[in-house]
């Protein structure tokens, strides 16, 4: 029954703290409200994207020995004081204060609470590693789904600048149940003697570790780009409806968190190199499809493609990890990994939006994702061929 608790607490946790996802449907309708520019406010997500990131890799090696419940406890309060925040923010019209909120309290909220339960229901499927950490995942990525329709009907019937703290006040009672249920089973596991690595001191010295930060860089690079502004670039290419797009977003959601499930569950049974391999390879056709095929269709069969890599490569890296150097060693190694998560979606997202400034299109962008996906496709072959037999 314990395990059941703890499995439960960890989903939902999750599936409150990724509604940041859901970003870009604040987008348009907060910048007609203030007249902020739409740069600005892909720089906000940018923060909060970098925040959650470097927490995350800094909580790796900080709080080995801290108490899940307290910690689960200070994600609500930080997750709850960054959506008040941010509804302060665009009501008063004050960017600072958004950046703040959103973008500071909301990112290293979100960062603590992404790391602490997948290292945690690890120790309780200890089998299924790949099961274990995709479960947890699935519901960051289906968090998007119900916050970008809660974003809609808030901004038609109450107001744009209530949304956060009614779509955050609602997602944040969800972070509960962690605080009293989510606990390690207790059994301690070794590390696994198959590789060594310095995780205090010079953790890219390890070849593996260095082309695993490489291929989640670059794989985040593209798909948080393609997050961060998905309501507008899809309005603006094909004049679709604000609530059209809205459901594109909500459908990106749900295709981020379902993916996440499926490309763990098929890695416990082909192992994780091959299934990186998969993934990567699907990523560079989808980006390639993307720029040679114009009809909307194909726009968005390609963009859900790109999303469900995106969500794959986040269920994958964990047990990835653990197969490498062991489950005693997800926390710090995978905390170390998320580094790439702050800095690709602080530089990512505020390229794509430069690009699109300076040539007035998307294109060149989508140019910049296929050289993007090519670099990935080699160092995939490279970290294929060493790892093939060792998951």
């Amino acid at each position: 029954m314990q395990k059941i608790f703890v499995t439960i607490s960890a989903v939902l946790l999750h599936l409150a703290i990724g509604s940041v996802y859901a970003w870009s449907i604040l987008v348009n309708p907060v910048v007609r409200l203030t007249g902020w520019s739409i740069m600005s406010m892909i720089t906000v997500f940018g923060v909060t994207i970098f925040c959650l990131g470097i927490t995350a890799s800094l909580l790796g090696n900080k709080v080995k020995n801290a108490h899940p419940g307290k910690m689960c406890a200070l994600v609500f309060i930080l997750y709850l004081s960054g959506m008040t925040l941010s509804s302060a923010a665009i009501h008063y019209k004050m960017l600072f204060l958004l950046v703040l909120g959103y973008g500071f309290l909301l990112g290293i909220g979100t960062g603590i609470g992404y790391l602490l339960p997948i290292p945690i229901l690890m120790t309780w499927y200890s089998r299924f590693k790949g099961i274990a950490s995709g479960m947890v995942i699935t519901g960051f990525g289906l968090s998007s789904l119900m916050a970008a329709y809660g974003y809609h009907y808030c901004t038609i019937f109450v107001g744009i600048d209530k949304a956060p703290l009614i779509v955050g006040g609602s997602l944040s009672l969800l972070i509960i149940p962690s605080i009293f249920f989510l606990r390690p089973n207790g059994i301690k596991e070794e590390p696994s003697t198959s590789e060594q690595i310095d995780t205090n001191n010079n953790p890219f010295g390890n070849k593996n570790f260095r082309q695993l930060w490489i291929l989640f860089f670059i794989n985040i690079s593209v798909g948080i780009s393609v997050i961060s502004c998905l309501a507008p670039m899809t309005r603006e290419l094909f004049q679709l409806s604000t609530f059209e797009t809205a459901a594109l977003v909500g459908l990106a959601g749900l295709v981020n968190g379902c993916a996440r499930f499926i490309w763990s569950f098929i890695s416990d049974f082909i192992g994780r190199p091959i299934t990186v391999a998969v993934l990567i390879a699907f990523e560079l056709v989808a980006v390639l499809s993307l720029i040679y095929f114009q009809e909307y269709s194909v726009y968005q069969f390609c963009i859900l493609m790109i999303i469900a890599c995106y969500g794959g490569m986040f269920a994958l890296m964990p047990s990835y990890i653990a197969d490498l150097f062991g489950t005693a060693k997800v926390k710090q190694v995978f905390g170390l990994i998320l580094s790439a998560w702050g800095i690709a979606g602080l530089i990512a997202p505020t390229t794509l939006r430069f690009l699109y400034e300076r040539f007035g299109s998307y294109s060149h962008f989508f140019y910049g994702m296929l050289i993007l996906c090519c670099i990935n496709f080699f160092v995939m072959i490279a970290l294929t061929e060493r790892n093939i037999n060792k998951a």
